[in-house]
């Protein structure tokens, strides 16, 4: 599958060419536009990409991600160090 940059920089190449082998002024013109164009989406791809470059879990739900890049708090309620919310319960024997 072709990936979004080989699209726009074969789409740069083939205005280039076409500006450069354009026969009169106005073709010239038109594929000079057609260069700025694809300038620009190329800008804008590669702006999009590098805002993007930590890998997430959960990147629809905001509540529920978290990032790869840092290591979490260990969060379980039995992990040495962190204090309880409340008092534990008493003990009751399964069996008598």
């Amino acid at each position: 599958m072709i990936s979004v940059w080989q699209r726009v920089l074969v789409l740069f190449g083939v205005v280039l060419v076409t500006m450069v082998l354009a026969p009169d002024a106005q073709a010239m013109v038109v594929a000079g536009a057609a260069l700025a164009i694809a300038a620009l989406l190329a800008a804008r791809f590669a702006a999009v990409a590098t805002g993007s470059r930590e890998i997430r879990v959960g990147h629809r739900s905001r509540a529920h991600r978290e990032a790869y890049s840092y290591l979490p708090e260990p969060s379980h309620p039995a992990t040495p160090g962190r204090t309880r919310a409340r008092a534990p319960g008493l003990v009751v024997p399964a069996a008598l």
